[in-house]
């Protein structure tokens, strides 16, 4: 597949995996302003209505590993597409819902519909081009997945004081069903990789464990890190952990394979995508907090205000491509996490008006490229056969990560 050239058909993949990304990211973030009203409406408390983000975030985060060990075994397109229209989905139930278990039901839908999505349209984006054109690829379609993340606090409040908060998922079916149509004109580059396919049990242990994990992590800060219910969670997170890992090591097709775990620049790449998503997270809750609480701007000139960083974090994506075509990726993965998790830590100094024009269009450009970069340099060290896999445990860890920094 890397020698494959350039053709129609791959940039009906890289559209159709930004769009869908796009969205995915979107409505990660969109609801933050809109908790209140949205608890209001369901007749449900502040902390009952977070679960609206916790629930869909957990979900994505815990089945990443799962979609795409599925993408590599029954194919990047196929699984690709069936994210795509689960999501879609998904999110008219959300936009439907006149309760809160309904709308609850309707994230975790959509959690499942992304965690298949995202590995297998990473995956699907590095088969359908070629080997010098990966990262440029990769990196276009992060950037405008990007822009999701950056804008979904600022669209989804402004949406919800307008339309109301419905139309945060409504509104996106339109470019969910774009992405789904690209999808159904891409045909089949090939057969699936001829891998043994493993059971169930294996990805449902991993995903309880690392859900178990993040429940903790998200929660414990409200319940009490050293309360009842929350070690418990936690407890059962690495009793999960613990089975899977003994029934990978007697197992002959392990869920994780052990082609990875031996492959250090993976790692690194990994390791270090996990530090720039919590970085940027934090970024992303710390800007707009610090120019509504500490500078006294409206919801509304705040978001001006951080339209330059916006375009920045978004411009990331397309800078990391460039940056790791033709040469290591991890390198330039290193220097744009430390400049990013060095601007995040800035936020919390007392800066003045000139080094916070700086510190948060930098911030919001090296954060953009570490993100990118991270999944890049995970994919090119990983084997062909093995880019669905080596997306989900890297998206998988980003994620988590990205919720430990919120």
């Amino acid at each position: 597949m890397g020698t494959t050239p350039r053709t129609r058909a791959s940039r009906r993949a890289l559209w159709a995996f930004a769009l869908a990304a796009f969205c995915v990211q979107l409505d990660a973030f969109a609801l933050t302003f809109a908790l209140p009203t949205i608890g209001r409406d369901l007749g449900a408390g502040q902390q009952s209505a977070a679960l609206v983000v916790s629930g869909y975030l957990l979900t994505c985060g815990s089945l990443m590993i799962a979609g795409g060990r599925l993408a590599d075994a029954y194919g990047r397109r196929p699984v690709f597409a069936a994210g795509v229209a689960l999501f879609g989905a998904a999110s008219l139930l959300c936009g439907l819902s006149t309760s809160l278990p309904v709308l609850l039901a309707g994230r975790v839908g959509q959690g499942v519909g992304a965690a298949l999505l995202m590995p297998a349209g990473l995956a699907l984006v590095s088969e359908r081009h070629p080997a010098a054109d990966r990262a440029r690829a990769t990196g276009r379609a992060l950037g405008i997945a990007g822009l999701g993340t950056v804008l979904g606090p600022l669209v989804g409040g402004a949406v919800t004081d307008t339309a109301g908060w419905r139309w945060v998922f409504l509104g996106g079916l339109g470019v969910v069903a774009a992405a789904l149509l690209l999808t159904a004109g891409l045909g089949d580059a090939g057969r699936p990789a001829a891998r043994q396919r493993s059971g169930v049990r294996g990805p449902v242990l991993a995903a309880g464990a690392v859900g178990a994990v993040a429940l903790y992590a998200d929660r414990a800060p409200e319940w009490g890190w050293t309360a009842p219910a929350p070690v418990l969670v936690l407890a059962c997170g690495f009793g999960l952990a613990g089975v899977f890992a003994a029934g990978e090591r007697r197992t002959k097709r392990p869920v994780l394979d052990p082609r990875l775990w031996r492959e250090h620049r993976y790692l690194l790449a990994v390791a270090l995508g996990a530090v720039a998503n919590a970085a940027a997270v934090r970024w992303l809750v710390a800007a707009p907090a610090l120019l509504q609480h500490t500078w006294g701007l409206t919801a509304g000139t705040a978001g001006l205000a951080l339209a330059v960083p916006v375009l920045a974090f978004a411009a990331g994506g397309p800078l990391a491509g460039r940056l790791a075509t033709g040469r290591p990726a991890v390198p330039p993965l290193a220097v744009a996490t430390v400049a990013g998790g060095a601007a995040a830590l800035a936020l919390a100094l007392p800066l003045g008006w000139a080094p916070l024009a700086v510190v948060l269009p930098v911030g919001g450009l090296a954060l953009g490229a570490a993100n990118a970069l991270a999944l890049i340099a995970a994919q090119r060290a990983a084997p062909d056969e093995l880019a669905g896999e080596a997306s989900g445990i890297a998206k998988t860890a980003i994620t988590v990560a990205g919720g430990l920094g919120a």
